[in-house]
């Protein structure tokens, strides 16, 4: 199985907070569980501990905080050197103006194109660097401070450490990843199997049986898009939506739309409408639905020119 395949089907966040509640259980009934069956012991509870541990110390949001204040970094130390560049150029015109050869090894003219991608832009600080060093003295002789120069060089340098540090961090990321998964695997492996031991020793006792239930996985939201074509003055979906339900209208036409709900399929427009227009998203509350659910009608405000397409889609949560 790939390592980045959960075996669960419920979110990271359920499954830590019921294994956390479960452990406490567990913990409880210890005894009774090693009673029944002898490897589960305190070195269990402590294998436990370690996984938690573990998935918390290196949650998605350390991981992606991480990344997100390297690239940050980066991005600042792409602009520092921006400005020591534009600084540099001063005397870069100044001192080989007159110089065609060596002021085209510069390469200015890709400067625009070079400073918008790191990669790119790490290459030509790179090249400005060692052609500071190179011409160091054509520079000094123009007026330009040895110590400007010498941090120059030294940011550039610096650039191509944090990118460095960005890049590993990206392997680093996958591994962690990866390593994240395996332990949430392992949590969801051993609650599991307190659950299914948990119904031999507890088959007469259903409240100290009822903790090691598995979560259920909430149902997937999904989304259903409806096609109204050129003409048309009314559609009816049919499947029956469950509550709530959100509407996202896109306007790819001049006409408004209306939806209601009416508890039945029906051939006239009811009296009652909620016209709605596009871009805009409503809510039928539950209370609205006969039984939790019902089919929408969908119709076109015939009063309105109607000469291309909208979407509909539909959220079903």
């Amino acid at each position: 199985m790939d390592q980045l395949t959960r075996n669960f089907q419920i979110s990271d966040d359920a499954l830590l907070q019921y294994a956390r509640v479960t452990k406490g259980f567990f913990v409880q009934d210890l005894a009774a569980f090693n009673g029944f069956d002898g490897s589960f012991n305190n070195q269990t509870v402590n294998t436990l501990e370690g996984w938690l541990e573990y998935v918390v110390t290196n949650s998605d949001v350390f991981v992606k905080s991480e990344m997100t204040s390297l690239t940050e970094a980066v991005r600042t130390q792409m602009d520092t050197c921006r400005s020591y560049y534009q600084q540099l150029r001063y005397f870069i015109d100044k001192a080989f103006k007159n110089k065609p050869v060596e002021y085209k090894e510069f390469g200015l003219r890709y400067y625009r194109e070079m400073s918008t991608s790191q990669i790119k832009f790490i290459r030509f600080m790179e090249n400005i660097a060692r052609l500071t060093n190179k011409y160091r003295a054509d520079f000094i002789a123009v007026g330009a401070q040895p110590n400007f120069l010498d941090d120059l060089v030294k940011e550039a340098q610096k650039l191509k450490e944090v990118d460095k540090e960005q890049e590993a961090f990206k392997v680093t990321r996958v591994i962690l990843t990866a390593e994240r998964v395996k332990q949430l695997n392992k949590i969801w492996d051993f609650v599991q199997s307190i659950n299914h031991v948990s119904a031999f020793i507890f088959d007469n006792d259903f409240a100290r049986r009822r903790p090691y239930f598995l979560p259920k996985p909430k149902r997937i939201s999904r989304r259903n898009t409806l096609l109204i074509s050129s003409g048309s003055k009314a559609l009816v979906f049919n499947e029956p939506i469950m509550v709530p339900t959100t509407f996202e209208i896109f306007n790819e036409g001049k006409a408004a739309l209306a939806f209601y709900l009416v508890p039945s399929l029906v051939s006239q427009v009811p009296e009652t409408v909620t016209w709605v227009q596009p871009g805009e998203t409503i809510e039928f509350p539950t209370d609205t639905l006969p039984n939790g659910e019902a089919p929408v009608l969908i119709v076109l405000n015939e009063n309105l020119h109607h000469d291309g397409e909208f979407r509909i889609s539909t959220k079903l949560s």
